[in-house]
């Protein structure tokens, strides 16, 4: 899975969570280790500033490790050199101040990712309450990415203005990273300032856990059908081309050079492939294919959207697309519109070719390094156009793997 799909199905998790009903709730509590602290693998890696002394360097006993060195202000005893963290400049919405936790396994050093709900901030600094310089106004986000996001936030809150560590809960939420922005302090124009941070992971009992599985098994085939989404939606960018209806019958000029077509090589036993019904054609689905599900309801010309094994470092992509035609219109016709809408691209390959009995043409376009390998067909009133795209230093790979698919293909 992706990272970037982790960062779903943690915020989706929470989700979950958070939409428990009274008679299916599912309850969580936080554990009593703080997984941000020096000790046990917390790491500042990012923030706004510092504060600066004459000279412009950072003070160290405002430095921003203070925040996680597990040192508190408790009334009149103050560590030595550890007043807290001080930034350098006031926050606003603007330009809020802020800064980045990540997590490492202490024995180890590697970075580790935890199911978290709860921070606790401890505002208390070495300065006086009254003179409005402590945190207020926070904005929490995660991150199992990196310390660049992207940024998914859990809460905003408000921290009062008083010597007190405070708790701050939200739903169960991957996390790699935790990023706090501070938007406010208590008035003061010149910095603001904060104790101690913490963050603690999420405890999810047993039985209940059992509850959650199931629910995340449906959720990892909702991100299946997201996925195959993406594959679809940069196939359907490339292949607009073939689905705009074309003009009245010309004399068209097919692009490229002759080369020889895709040779179909010998189709699948049935025994291990799937076969599938179009209705203008039918094909056997090989074994290491598979169909994208759920993402062309609502188009009006195309067909299928098939996943095929990797070539050249890239899933093999196919789709059928086919489209009602104006009158009789002549094949030659039909690959000339066909050719004309990818007239940006570098035409490799043109040459006359068959495919499941039908006359057809074989077109090779470049664009972007993508491959677009075209079988255009006119048959019965229809133009019908087969298409795989691949990475354009893989064409022959891509042929290899296409040959059985394009071996099955049959018209009705």
């Amino acid at each position: 899975m992706t990272k970037p799909m982790l960062l779903m199905l943690g915020i989706v998790l929470g989700g979950l969570v958070a939409a428990s009903g009274a008679s299916a709730s599912v309850s969580t509590v936080a554990s009593t280790v703080n997984i941000a602290a020096a000790a046990n693998g917390g790491k500042i890696v990012g923030f706004s500033s510092e504060a600066l002394d004459e000279n412009k360097r950072p003070i160290p006993e405002w430095q921003i490790n203070n925040l996680l060195d597990g040192r508190y202000v408790v009334g009149n005893s103050t560590p030595a050199d550890s007043y807290g963290w001080s930034s350098a400049a006031p926050p606003s919405d603007e330009k809020p101040e802020w800064f980045t936790v990540g997590f490492t396994n202490p024995d180890t050093g590697k970075d580790i990712t935890h199911l978290i709900s709860r921070v606790v901030i401890d505002p208390t600094t070495d300065d006086p309450l009254f003179i409005g310089r402590w945190v207020q106004g926070i904005t929490v986000q995660v991150s199992v990415t990196s310390d660049k996001g992207p940024w998914a936030t859990v809460g905003r809150y408000l921290v009062v203005n008083r010597a007190v560590k405070q708790t701050f809960d939200f739903p169960p939420t991957e996390a790699r990273y935790v990023r706090v922005l501070i938007t406010s302090n208590h008035g003061s124009d010149r910095c603001v300032e904060m104790g101690e941070f913490e963050v603690y992971e999420a405890i999810i009992p047993g039985e209940q856990l059992s509850e959650l599985i199931i629910r995340l098994e449906n959720l990892l085939n909702d991100l299946k059908r997201y996925r195959d989404g993406q594959l679809y939606k940069i196939a359907r960018e490339n292949t607009t081309a073939v689905t705009t209806k074309p003009p009245a019958p010309g004399t068209p000029e097919a692009p490229g050079t002759p080369a020889t077509p895709v040779t179909p090589a010998t189709p699948a036993g049935p025994e291990v492939a799937t076969p599938l019904d179009l209705g203008a054609l039918s094909l056997i689905l090989p074994p290491d294919w598979s169909q994208a599900e759920g993402i062309i309801e609502g188009s009006e010309h195309l067909k299928l959207v098939l996943n095929g094994p990797e070539v050249g470092g890239a899933p093999l992509v196919f789709t059928v697309e086919e489209e009602t035609l104006a009158g009789q219109v002549a094949l030659t016709d039909f690959v000339s519109v066909v050719a004309d809408r990818w007239r940006q691209a570098t035409p490799n390959r043109g040459q006359a070719a068959k495919l499941g009995g039908a006359e057809a043409w074989y077109l090779e376009m470049v664009k972007e390094g993508q491959a677009y390998l075209m079988h255009c067909i006119v048959k019965d009133g229809k133009g019908i156009v087969l298409t795989a795209v691949a990475p354009a230093t893989a064409v022959d790979d891509a042929q290899k793997a296409l040959g059985p698919l394009l071996a099955s293909v049959k018209w009705q």
